[in-house]
């Protein structure tokens, strides 16, 4: 079964890979618009002071003009960074910083070892990047594992993020991987755990 569940998030990769290659400018552009809109609109986005964002690359879900708007807000905002198989989350400390931050591992921007590493227990929600996302809060990542092992021990709210494009019923899944709270797309917001402790 582990052997048919790899083959499958390997096919699905290389179809979403192909189907990347062909949005339009225009779609990018409007499902950034509506995806800015729906996590702003969340109730739990208007009372996090703290948020573990991510740096979009290439046609990836664009979240970094949430991610100005919270630090103009007075927000805290973290991203990622990768440590050989480890991924640690260091504090931006501005709007102006997060857009003159340095590439790191997989030429993905993120802050210098200098600025503060927050602790999953400092946050009060994350964006969870993907390559798809299921409705029932399945995650099909990239599959370098590291958010399945730094979610492992996060208990704040995750919220996916990603086009309607790649939103399916659900994603192929193994016993390790993790899934998110709720999933926001430029068309709504798919809500599949319930959780009682933020009622």
């Amino acid at each position: 079964m582990s052997c048919d569940l790899k083959a499958a998030k390997k096919s699905l990769r290389k179809d979403i890979a192909g189907r990347t290659e062909e949005l339009t400018p225009e779609y990018i552009k409007e499902s950034n618009e509506g995806i800015l809109r729906n996590i702003l609109a969340m109730p739990e986005y208007k009372k996090a002071k703290v948020i573990f964002a991510y740096y979009s690359v290439g046609a990836e879900a664009d979240v970094l003009e949430l991610s100005r708007q919270a630090l103009n807000a007075g927000k805290i905002i973290a991203m990622p960074c990768i440590y050989g198989k480890l991924m640690r989350f260091r504090a931006v400390g501005s709007a102006e910083e997060l857009d003159s931050l340095e590439p790191g591992v997989f030429d993905i921007p993120c802050p210098q070892e200098s600025a503060e590493e927050l602790t999953p227990d400092k946050a009060d929600m994350m964006l969870v990047p993907a390559a798809a996302f299921g409705k029932d809060g399945s995650r099909l990542g990239r599959g370098g594992g590291f958010y399945d092992r730094y979610l492992a021990d996060f208990n704040a709210l995750t919220v996916g993020v990603c086009r309607e494009e790649f939103l399916f019923d659900s994603v192929p899944c193994e016993a390790h991987d993790r899934k998110v709270d709720a999933v926001v797309t430029e068309k709504g917001i798919a809500r599949p755990r319930k959780r009682s402790r933020d009622a």
